[in-house]
C-alpha cells in the first residue's frame, strides 16, 4: 500500500521523515520503481524496498538523512554472482532516500485525497541535483509536459529526460476496489486478504448481521441491499472496481451478475461450479445478455489450486484479482 496518509498523518504532529524510493529498476530486483520504505522520528519503519542487504543499507542511510542530512541517490548492482556476493536477484535499482518536512503536508495530503477517489494524480521529482531532489504534485494532467503524460498512461512509474533534466514520475497507481457480493465466510476471507494486499473493500449483503462493519471492519464501506438491488450505485462501480460475487443463493448470485454485466467493472467474477455458471447463463441469455457479455466473467471465480477451505478460496481468488491488476488476465 502507499504511504500518502501515513506521512500526511506524521507531518501534522512536525515530524521530519526520510523516505526511500525506488526509482529506476532494471534486471530481476525484488521490488519496483515505485516501492517505498519510510523512516518516523521514533525510528519506525513503514514499507519496503525489497528487505535484504539492500533494505539495510538503505535503512542506514536514512537516519542521517531525516536528521537533516543531504539526499543520497543510492545505486545497488546485484548481478554479480560471487561466492561473497549478498545480494545476488540479479537486478540493478537506483534508490532515492529524500528528507519529507512538514512544509511539504500539503502535497501528501493532496495525493491522500487523489487516492482515496482513485482520482488522477502524479508525484514529479526532479532529480538533476541528487543532493537536491524537488518533490511536487500534480492533478491537472493538461498542464503536464507531453513526456510526462506517456510516462503516467503507461501506469508505471520511472525516471525520463525532461527538457535535460532527470525527473522521476510517479503516477497514483490506483490499487483497486473489490465488492464483495454476500458477507459469507469466504467473502469474509476474501476481503481479508484482498485488504492485505493493498486492494480497497466494499461489502455488501441483504443481511444486516452480515453487512456490518464490525464484521468487516477493513472494509471502507458496508451496504445493506435487500435481494442485492441498487447494487452499482451504491457502490458507485466503475472502471477501477473488482467485483466478486459469492452470495448465500444462485437467484442472488444470478441478479448481481446480471448487474455487474451492465457496469465498466474491470473484473468480475462468481464463485461456483461450472454446472451453476451455465445455468445463470442460460438463463440470462434469455433476458438479452450476450456471449461478449459473459466472456467477461471469471467463472467458476480465482485460480485453479485446488481449493476447497474457505481461506485457501481466498488465496485462489485474490490470486486471480491480482492477476488482473496486473494485466494477466
Amino acid at each position: 500500500m502507499k504511504l500518502e496518509n501515513d506521512i500526511a498523518q506524521h507531518l501534522e504532529q512536525g515530524e521530519f521523515l526520510a523516505l526511500a524510493t525506488i526509482i529506476d529498476r532494471s534486471g530481476s530486483a525484488p521490488r519496483h520503481a515505485g516501492a517505498q520504505m519510510l523512516v518516523t522520528r521514533d525510528l519506525s519503519v513503514l514499507g519496503t524496498i525489497g528487505g535484504g542487504q539492500v533494505e539495510s543499507d538503505v535503512l542506514a542511510a536514512c537516519l542521517p538523512v531525516r536528521k537533516g542530512g543531504t539526499a543520497r541517490l543510492m545505486h545497488f548492482d546485484m548481478t554479480g554472482f560471487t561466492p561473497d556476493a549478498d545480494m545476488i536477484c540479479g537486478g540493478i535499482v537506483d534508490i532515492l532516500v529524500e528528507r519529507i518536512t512538514p512544509e511539504q503536508l500539503p502535497f501528501f495530503r493532496q495525493a491522500a485525497a487523489c487516492r482515496s477517489r482513485a482520482a488522477f494524480g502524479v508525484w514529479l521529482v526532479d532529480i538533476t541535483d541528487p543532493a537536491s531532489p524537488q518533490r511536487s504534485f500534480h492533478t491537472d494532467a493538461p498542464a503536464l509536459p507531453a513526456p510526462v503524460l506517456t510516462q503516467v498512461r503507461s501506469n508505471s512509474a520511472a525516471c525520463i529526460d525532461l527538457d535535460g533534466r532527470r525527473v522521476y514520475v510517479e503516477p497514483l497507481i490506483h490499487q483497486g476496489v473489490v465488492v464483495l457480493c454476500g458477507g459469507g465466510h469466504v467473502s469474509l476471507a476474501t476481503g481479508r486478504l484482498a485488504h492485505e494486499v493493498g486492494f480497497e473493500v466494499i461489502a455488501v449483503d441483504d443481511r444486516e448481521e452480515y453487512a456490518s462493519p464490525t464484521r468487516f471492519p477493513f472494509a471502507r464501506a458496508v451496504h445493506v441491499l435487500p435481494e442485492f438491488k441498487g447494487l452499482a450505485e451504491a457502490c458507485g462501480i466503475g472502471p477501477e472496481h473488482y467485483i466478486v460475487i459469492a452470495t448465500r443463493g444462485h437467484s442472488h448470485d444470478r441478479g448481481c451478475l446480471s448487474q455487474a454485466m451492465h457496469t465498466t467493472a474491470h473484473y468480475v467474477g462468481m464463485i461456483g461450479s461450472k454446472r451453476k455458471r451455465d445455468g445463470i447463463y442460460s438463463f440470462l441469455r434469455s433476458e438479452g445478455f450476450s456471449e461478449d457479455d459473459f466472456g467477461r466473467v471469471h467463472s467458476p471465480i480465482g485460480l485453479e489450486i485446488g481449493a476447497e477451505t474457505p481461506e485457501e478460496i481466498a488465496v485462489s481468488i485474490v490470486a486471480e484479482l491480482i492477476a488482473a491488476r496486473r494485466g494477466l488476465v
